[in-house]
């Protein structure tokens, strides 16, 4: 992939995620009642929609950097020399260290919007969503700890030039790191996709009919991101960059673009509940809307018709 795509599909994804925190905003705003749970998602997405455009805006600045060293003559070779200094892969970390929030964030607000049916569950849904919100809370805490503390301490991740009697230790090539907060990632994903599937199964057909599509957007969302989830974590070992293989560009574009996948995916995914909200709302207004302005054309004509019966009985006067 070219760099000059990889920064136009960054900035796409930069729009993406603030679109998505600005319509659950506004759905909050245009809630008479707002509860807790209520403000506990929408700040858990916008948060989760925040850290995704940090870290889009990190390889969006990176691929600005690249096209201007290649304007200038610099070749593969150099630009990726150019690339290995302690500033770059400082950035590369923190740009890491957001694609988790970016991805468990979300995932809280999903969880919010649940929680509300809680008491209707069933006993068995009730257990799945208590283990689910653990596992959540727990991969979250593992995926933050081994990226953190893997090379530690934490300057390692940037340090070219490590003390006599240590080694390099980059942990966002590294390939533990990386297969550890990947499979965290998919285990988590597979507990969250599950409370809405079997939460479907336990309603009545009828309702269960209006419910299908929203669920099944989230569920082929959700596998679109383990599945970016997998190139990622297969890719990095496949491609020998984590046994120290220099990354082409190209290649390194391609990562960068199936992150940025894997994050978008799941923001849209775990939006899905609120949006349907959002439309279902608008619907209403507008039936409302038109229920008002029949009843006033309605009111009109009858005083029309009214008017023009007086006029009639006047004349014949």
């Amino acid at each position: 992939m070219k760099t000059s795509v990889m920064l136009g599909l960054e900035i796409l994804g930069i729009v993406l995620s603030a679109v998505l925190a600005g319509l659950r905003i506004l759905l909050l705003l245009r809630q008479e009642f707002k509860t807790r749970l209520d403000i506990l998602g929408t700040v858990s997405m916008c948060i989760g929609a925040a850290m995704a455009i940090a870290a889009f805006s990190v390889w969006a600045e990176q691929g600005v950097q690249i096209l201007k060293w290649a304007s200038k003559g610099r070749n593969e070779l150099q630009i990726r020399a150019l690339l290995n200094t302690p500033h770059i892969f400082k950035m590369i970390f923190a740009a890491d260290l957001l694609h988790v929030g970016s991805l468990w964030f979300p995932k809280v607000a999903f969880l919010a919007g649940y929680t509300s049916a809680y008491r209707a569950f069933q006993p068995r849904l009730r257990l799945l969503f208590r283990i689910t919100v653990a596992v959540t809370t727990l991969t979250f805490l593992g995926s933050l700890a081994m990226l953190t503390f893997y090379c530690f301490p934490v300057s390692r991740n940037w340090d070219f030039k490590p003390k006599h009697g240590t080694k390099l230790c980059f942990a966002v090539v590294l390939w533990p790191p990386i297969l550890v907060t990947c499979l965290l990632n998919i285990v988590s994903d597979i507990f969250i996709l599950a409370v809405p599937i079997i939460a479907l199964l336990q309603l009545p057909t009828t309702e269960a009919q209006t419910q299908r599509y929203g669920v099944m957007a989230i569920v082929g969302l959700g596998f679109i991101s383990i599945g970016m989830t997998f190139y990622r974590m297969l890719g990095a070992k496949l491609g020998g960059y984590t046994e120290g293989r220099p990354l082409p560009l190209a290649e390194r574009n391609w990562y960068i673009f199936g992150t940025m996948v894997m994050v978008v995916s799941s923001l849209i995914a775990f939006s899905i509940p609120s949006l349907r909200v959002l439309v279902r709302k608008r619907r209403m207004e507008k039936s409302k809307s038109s229920s008002v302005d029949a009843y006033i054309n309605l009111e009109m004509s009858r005083t029309d018709d009214w008017a023009q019966k007086a006029a009639m009985e006047r004349g014949e006067r």
